[in-house]
């Protein structure tokens, strides 16, 4: 996937941050009435059919890892989708790269490792135009497209919000679709792995509150657990 950090994790400041995929045309623009054609059923079935090949393609190519997340990747505007991973071995090798660099030498490999484990941009299998869901590029941008009218309606947000909730439903589903195949793994080993949905700028909250609608209630208190410990870290 392109989307590229903003300055990689801003440790010290507490600051995630990916910006769009950089080597991206400019999307095509919509058609009068498009929104109309927007289906969100089929939002929901090409997100799960996709997103389900894309994830097992990432496991089938590191079969000896141990994945702890999986996640839908966007931004703000939800103009495009691609699919990110993250395993304990990539975890391992980046805290290890950043221990090298000056302004976090001082810290301890198991701080960097905490600090770093959700922070989807320095995982090792992020950044791979394989996970890219072009196929969905139409339909994201029809998506994009409508968050923006209703966002300039005058109704205090009322409309933005239903149509972005109706659209994080679509996620939520197809992620509850991919987990009954057992992608994200059964038994213990699936109360070890988180389900998200993931964006380059986005509150903890957000994390913690999306992934309690795909997951046992074992994976969301591990992700919750890490991301306050990280928050105190960076005090």
């Amino acid at each position: 996937m392109k989307p590229a950090c903003l300055g990689l994790l801003v440790l010290l400041a507490g600051i995630v941050g990916c910006v769009a995929r950089s080597n991206d045309t400019p999307p095509k623009a919509l058609d009068e009435g498009s929104m109309q054609k927007l289906d969100l059923k089929k939002l929901e079935d090409e997100l799960y059919r996709h997103g389900v090949a894309a994830f097992r393609r990432l496991c089938e190519a590191h079969p000896k890892d141990e994945f702890y997340c999986f996640a839908f990747y966007t931004n703000g505007e939800m103009n495009y989708v691609g699919v990110t991973a993250s395993t304990y071995q990539g975890l391992d090798k980046v805290a290890q790269e950043y221990k090298k660099k000056p302004p976090y030498m001082a810290m301890s490999i198991e701080d960097l490792r905490l600090d770093l484990k959700w922070s989807p941009c320095d995982s090792p299998l992020h950044d791979n135009a394989e996970n890219d869901l072009t196929a969905l590029d139409s339909l994201m941008q029809a998506v994009d497209a409508e968050l923006s009218r209703r966002f300039d309606l005058k109704d205090d947000g009322k409309s933005f919000k239903e149509f972005e909730a109706q659209v994080r439903g679509c996620f939520a589903s197809a992620l509850k679709r991919i987990d009954g195949e057992g992608v994200f793994g059964s038994g213990d080993q699936r109360k070890k792995v988180v389900a998200n949905l993931l964006m380059g700028d986005q509150s903890d909250e957000d994390r913690i509150g999306f992934a309690a609608r795909v997951n046992p209630s074992e994976s969301v208190k591990m992700l919750k657990q890490d991301l306050e410990a990280a928050s105190r870290l960076r005090r």
